[in-house]
């Protein structure tokens, strides 16, 4: 995550240094990416980005970290009060569906492109791993997550992809 110098930069300079980062990370993989690139863009020494951040591994941490706050701000939790697998079915969908909307009419849906046909993979041990759950939310975790990867990779096939993840999501939750 940013150090605290790049916390305690003036509003504007944080926005231009998180724009470049923005246009760097939705052109380039994160093996291409370059410190280059993002420092002539944002107008600062190639020092001070590491002084803003450990690496660009650090820099693209925060960005994801920036538009996932951003994105799932309409995000809801799943009603606690529905045992209903058909209602908690339709509800997870609901919510693939606000996430696909809310990420692809965003000024970071190439960002959420690039990380998860080419990105994500690699900074799987960057991240720390998700605290113990249930295998039911697991399972509805990763099915959601991959259904999104998939609309994203073919956005032409969407509504067949999200047609099948409802039952499959409802087989899960009956299994409970």
């Amino acid at each position: 995550m940013p150090s605290q110098t790049f916390l305690n930069l003036p509003t504007e300079k944080q926005q231009k240094i998180t724009l470049a980062l923005l246009h760097e990370f939705a052109n380039y993989p994160l093996a291409q990416a370059q410190v280059s690139r993002i420092v002539k863009e944002a107008q600062i020494a190639r020092g001070a980005f590491y002084k803003y951040f450990t690496d660009l591994n650090d820099a693209y941490l925060y960005l994801y970290k920036v538009a996932m706050q951003e994105i799932h701000t309409n995000l809801k939790h799943a009603p606690k009060d529905s045992n209903s697998p058909a209602a908690l079915s339709k509800f997870y969908l609901s919510e693939i569906k606000n996430f696909l909307n809310e990420s692809q009419t965003s000024s970071y849906a190439d960002f959420i492109k690039m990380h998860l046909l080419e990105n994500e993979i690699s900074l799987r041990s960057l991240q720390a791993p998700e605290p113990e759950t249930d295998a039911i939310k697991w399972s509805i975790a990763v099915l959601s997550h991959q259904t999104i990867r998939d609309c994203y990779r073919y956005p032409a096939q969407q509504e067949v992809i999200l047609a099948r993840v409802s039952p499959i999501i409802q087989a899960i939750l009956q299994q409970a």
